[in-house]
C-alpha cells in the first residue's frame, strides 16, 4: 500500500457529507487550529476560515460519492487536494467512537503523519463519459433482471422458458404469451417487454455516443484494446474509461492489485494465514479480464457447447484464468 507524503505546513481534513462538511485543520504537530462544521458545503466561508493558512495548505476527503465538485473547488483555489481511499482509510484509522468531528480529526492526522493511501483523482473532463459508461452498464443489469423475471414466471407456471430468438423481442413475446393463456399474465408479459425494448434503445444510444467519443478522442488505444483477443467494442470502452491512463500505475503489479488480478498474503510471526482475494479494489476493474479471458476462450474454434457452458459458470465462480 502506498501512502501520500505531505509537503505542506498546514492539513485539513474534511468529513463531506451531501449538505455539510466537517472541517479539522492542523499543522505539522498536531495542533487544532480549525475544527468546524460547514452547513450548505459553502465553500466560499470555508475559503475565508482558512484564509490565514492558504499559502502552505492540503485538503484532503475521503473518495465519497459526492467528492466531485470538492476537488474541482480545491483545483481552482490553487489547493492541493488529496484523494483518501474510503476502505483504506477505514481500515487504518478503525476507532471504538465514530462521528463526522472526530472523523475529520482523524483524516488531518493521517495527512499530517503521511499514512494518507490515496486514491485516483479523475480528471474532471472525462467523467461525464464516463458516468454515461457506467449508466450504460446500469441499463444493462436492470434489462437483464426482468429477463429473468419473464423466464422465472414460466417457470413459476411449470413451463419451459421460451427460447429469446435473439435480438427480436417480438418473437420472444409471441413465443411467451402462446404459453400464458392467464390474461393478467399476458398483460405483466407485455409490460416487462416494453420496459426491455425500451433499455434496448436507450443502451444502443449510450454504445453509439461513447463508442464515438472513444475513436475521436482515444482512436488509438481503443484500437490497441480491441486487438486482444476477447475484448470487443464494450470491454474495449469499459476498460479504457474506467482505467483512464496507464501512466497512473507505477509498475505492472499495482495495475495487477487494481483490477483484482492478484492475491494477497496474509503473514503473522513468520506464519501465513493464506491467500485471500482481494476486496477492497475498483468497483468495475475486477470482471473487466475475467469477461475477456472467457470470452478469449469461447471464441476458441472448435469447441464444443458442454465446454462452452462451462466456462459460462466458471466465469460466474471466478475461476477463469485471469489475464494481467
Amino acid at each position: 500500500m502506498k501512502y501520500y507524503t505531505t509537503t505542506t505546513e498546514f492539513n485539513c481534513g474534511i468529513d463531506l457529507h451531501a449538505r455539510q462538511m466537517y472541517v479539522c485543520l492542523m499543522d505539522r504537530q498536531g495542533k487544532v487550529l480549525l475544527h468546524t462544521n460547514i452547513q450548505g458545503n459553502d465553500f466560499d466561508y470555508f475559503l475565508k476560515r482558512v484564509e490565514p493558512y492558504r499559502h502552505d495548505l492540503t485538503v484532503v476527503s475521503e473518495c465519497t460519492f459526492n467528492w466531485y465538485w470538492l476537488a474541482d473547488a480545491c483545483e481552482a483555489a490553487g489547493i492541493k487536494f488529496v484523494l483518501a481511499h474510503a476502505l483504506y482509510a477505514a481500515h487504518i484509522h478503525g476507532g471504538k467512537n465514530k462521528n463526522d468531528r472526530i472523523d475529520s480529526e482523524k483524516l488531518a492526522h493521517l495527512l499530517r503523519s503521511n499514512l494518507i493511501p490515496p486514491a485516483y483523482i479523475y480528471p474532471s473532463e472525462r467523467r461525464p463519459i464516463r458516468a454515461l459508461l457506467r449508466q450504460r452498464m446500469s441499463y444493462v443489469w436492470h434489462r437483464a433482471e426482468l429477463m429473468t423475471h419473464l423466464s422465472m414466471n414460466q417457470t413459476a407456471q411449470n413451463c419451459v422458458p421460451a427460447l429469446k430468438g435473439g435480438h427480436n423481442r417480438d418473437v420472444w413475446q409471441d413465443r411467451i404469451l402462446a404459453q400464458t393463456p392467464n390474461p393478467y399474465h399476458q398483460f405483466a408479459v407485455r409490460c416487462d417487454m416494453d420496459a426491455i425494448r425500451t433499455y434496448d434503445d436507450l443502451i444502443a444510444k449510450l454504445d453509439g455516443t461513447i463508442t464515438l467519443h472513444a475513436r475521436h478522442h482515444q482512436s488509438r488505444d481503443y484500437t490497441l484494446l480491441q486487438t486482444v483477443p476477447g475484448i470487443g467494442d464494450v470491454l474495449a470502452m469499459t476498460i479504457l474509461y474506467e482505467i483512464d491512463t496507464i501512466a497512473r500505475f507505477s509498475h505492472s503489479y499495482t495495475y495487477s492489485s487494481c483490477v483484482s488480478c492478484i492475491s494477497m498474503l496474509h503473514l503473522n510471526v513468520g506464519s501465513g494465514s493464506g491467500r485471500r482475494s482481494i476486496t477492497v479494489t475498483a468497483h468495475h476493474g475486477p470482471s473487466l479480464f475475467r469477461k475477456a479471458a472467457a470470452q478469449n476462450q469461447l471464441d476458441m474454434s472448435g469447441q464444443e457447447p458442454s465446454l462452452a457452458s462451462v466456462i459460462r459458470v466458471r466465469t460466474r465462480k471466478r475461476s477463469v484464468p485471469r489475464v494481467a
